[in-house]
């Protein structure tokens, strides 16, 4: 995953992009929901729908670009992949404690 982080942030330094602006955590932040959505739509998701396929290998691929997104709104708050590492699993540990206390 590391290599994921470093391709992302020379990505954005190529591009000259400042990761700390609100401007850009806005704007990557509406590119992830555009891109889940988009996810979905290649998804059976609507119940009211009768065509139930699952397109994987579009799904797979609106879930790449959602990654790339996901990736460029965390650089400005992880180190690298590990620091993000450390506070997911700092989180999970939370998550777990809280279903084993009825939360």
């Amino acid at each position: 995953m590391n290599e994921l982080f470093n391709k992302q942030k020379a990505f954005q330094a190529r591009l000259e992009n400042d990761v700390m602006s609100m401007s850009y955590l806005r704007t990557q932040s509406l590119a992830l929901i555009v891109e889940l959505g988009e996810f979905l739509n290649e998804t059976p998701w609507k119940p009211w729908k009768k065509n139930k396929h699952l397109d994987v290998v579009k799904a797979r691929e609106e879930l790449v670009d959602a990654w790339h997104f996901m990736i460029n709104i965390s650089l400005p708050f992880f180190n690298d992949f590990d620091d993000l590492k450390k506070a997911f699993n700092k989180k999970h540990d939370v998550n777990n404690k809280r279903q084993e206390e009825n939360y």
